[in-house]
């Protein structure tokens, strides 16, 4: 182990060097290398071998669950929402109190009132949230599959982008089996109404809900247009949309 004098930008391995704090000192070592025999029936690596097990099911769970939304979170979703969907499923992984270390399921996380709760309110644009977008009340009926705006006023309710003279809002049913990664996706009718429209009520609804299927998640997303000739077009920018989650039953 040799001690670095001057001054260290960085600490890290390079080129086979480790470089880190010790002591209150810069130190350098040859970085260890174990080999893959060893890796995989050492007892001593046992514990990391299974947080690979458990981080590898978490992201191919959350590739199974974000691929049928895809048409849904274009062009609202940041680049990297898969990275905060497989957080999201290695926190679920964890909720699972009744499998064995690197056994844990995402099924079993889901399953517990804790795990309903840390999905829902999961936004899938990380720079707007639905509580920034829409500044007014609503009832969520999971039962009948409908969500009610009282006394909706567009202006007023809605923090719309430069540019926006219409919003689209609709409410979408995604059922999605954490065992056997089967889904099933409903959606309202999507409401697209001048930013200017007065007060009214609005309701979206979901005809003939589907039997529940695994767990089921309901979404609101609002996308905003802008109108040019008669034809809307929807605005890009981190503030243009949002999907959001409002249920987990």
């Amino acid at each position: 182990m040799a001690k670095v004098k001057g001054l260290l930008q960085f600490y890290g391995t390079i080129d086979g060097i480790t470089l880190y704090r010790l002591e209150g000192q810069s130190v350098a070592r040859k970085a260890k290398s174990i080999s893959k025999k060893k890796y995989k029936t050492s007892p001593n690596y046992a514990s990391f071998r299974d947080a690979g097990k458990e981080m590898g099911s978490a992201a191919k769970m959350s590739s199974a669950f974000r691929q049928p939304l895809k048409v849904y979170t274009h062009g609202i979703a940041e680049n990297r929402m898969y990275s905060r969907v497989n957080a999201l499923m290695r926190k679920l992984i964890l909720l699972d109190g009744i499998s064995l270390r690197g056994e844990r399921t995402v099924a079993n996380g889901i399953a517990t009132a804790e795990g309903k709760n840390l999905v829902k309110g999961f936004e899938f644009n990380v720079h707007q949230s639905l509580a920034q977008t829409l500044q007014c009340g609503y009832t969520l009926d999971v039962a009948t599959g409908t969500i009610q705006l009282t006394d909706f006023t567009p202006k007023k309710d809605l923090k719309s982008p430069v540019g926006a003279t219409h919003v689209g809002m609709q409410l979408l049913c995604y059922d999605f089996d954490f065992r056997t990664k089967a889904h099933a996706l409903q959606e309202s009718d999507a409401l697209v109404v001048p930013i200017d429209t007065p007060t009214q009520e609005v309701t979206l609804g979901i005809t003939a809900l589907h039997t529940p299927q695994g767990s089921r998640f309901f979404m609101l997303r609002i996308l905003f247009y802008q109108e040019v000739n008669g034809v809307n077009y929807a605005l890009k920018g981190d503030d243009c949309g949002v999907v959001s989650v409002l249920g987990v039953v």
